[in-house]
């Protein structure tokens, strides 16, 4: 019997992150003007900033004001863009110089920005980025696992050898192939969870058990049961876990492809029940991230009994006929590889592992 501890803890880890998001207070708030103003009486003339509103088109009313406010000519419903979503990069000159036919230059664009204080690259230089992936390595893993291994060596016609593994992968960045975002780009640690590798507990036995006769002589037992070999393979194991997504960002600057749903008590109105049906999953509200960690879910667990047996038949001057025969999945149970990720299905099953297989061989050595 063997015990075997491991511990590895990994740094570095290559992981993606946005680091020129929108800004969300900003962009609430002139979406807020773009729906208030236009609704004001004589908001065309005196401007949705003036003291008459007392300020219920918001922080940003005056920039409405200034890209044209209700007039025919006005720019406001294209404001998001003309500041690039309001983002540490800066305004979007180019653009603005277009749509604007050279109205909008760069110096006007720099008034509107110090005017309001919004966002701009140092110097006011002009930094033509949307989203700017940084490829960074502020990943970290943590793996523990636990070993213990029984050996019976090959004697009086048979082996044995089991093992079972206890273990537990942590991290916030899976590997290098998988290249997600954290759902808070600006909080990267709440994405520490269970790896999407953990399987948490693992047994697997196998042994050869082979005829203690041989096809030799005039003996029909011996014929029959000699010269035969029996190796069986039984696995157990954890499932893994698996990430619920919304696919929609309600932060308005995250990714929907990370974005996460809140746990709410089961049952809540716009809910749907979560894979193991104790609470309820529902859409952050506007402006949050989801509340469900990540790789909370597993896939079930998975079980598989495999074997190979084969006979060597003697043929003549040492020639000798090997026939085998391999049986993977012997019950034929469904074992499931991945689970839907749309927190809308409650982890339905997407795909499995391979069914019952056979496979037949021969082989002639000399």
């Amino acid at each position: 019997m063997i015990f075997i501890y491991g511990y590895i803890h990994g740094l570095h880890l290559l992981r993606p992150r946005n680091i020129n998001q929108g800004n969300f207070n900003l962009i609430t708030s002139y979406a807020r003007a773009l729906t208030v103003c236009p609704s004001l009486p004589g908001a065309s003339i005196n401007g949705c900033a003036n003291p008459i509103y007392q300020g219920v088109g918001g922080n940003l009313a005056g920039l409405w004001d200034d890209l044209g406010g209700a007039s025919a000519t006005s720019l406001a419903s294209l404001g998001q863009l003309l500041f690039n979503q309001f983002r540490a990069a800066g305004p979007n000159y180019t653009y603005a110089g277009a749509v604007s036919r050279g109205t909008l230059s760069k110096n006007v664009m720099d008034m509107i920005v110090s005017k309001y204080g919004l966002p701009h690259a140092p110097g006011n230089l002009v930094v033509p980025f949307f989203n700017v992936k940084q490829f960074e390595s502020s990943g970290s893993s943590v793996y523990h696992a636990l070993t213990l291994t029984l050996n019976k060596r090959f004697s009086r016609h048979y082996q044995l050898l089991g093992s079972y593994t206890w273990s537990h992968a942590i991290d916030d960045a899976t590997d290098l192939a998988t290249f997600e975002e954290p759902q808070d780009n600006q909080n990267a640690r709440l994405d520490r969870a269970n790896s999407s590798f953990d399987q948490r507990h693992r047994f697997v036995v196998n042994g050869v058990f082979e005829s203690p006769w041989t096809a030799s002589g005039d003996s029909a037992f011996r014929a029959v049961l000699g010269n035969w070999t029996l190796s069986p393979r039984i696995e157990v194991a954890s499932g893994r876990p698996y990430n619920l997504l919304t696919g929609n960002d309600r932060t308005l600057i995250n990714s929907g492809e990370t974005a996460r749903p809140n746990v709410v008590p089961l049952g809540t109105f716009g809910s749907y029940p979560s894979p193991d049906g104790e609470v309820g999953l529902a859409l952050p509200p506007v402006g949050s991230i989801g509340n469900l960690g990540r790789n909370v879910y597993r896939t079930d667990t998975f079980s598989s009994v495999d074997f190979r047996l084969t006979r060597k038949i003697p043929v003549k001057n040492g020639v000798v006929l090997n026939i085998s025969t391999d049986v993977f999945n012997l019950f034929n149970r469904v074992n499931l590889r991945k689970a839907d990720t749309a927190f809308t299905q409650s982890g339905r099953p997407v795909s499995a592992f391979n069914p019952r297989q056979i496979q037949f061989g021969l082989r002639l050595t000399f």
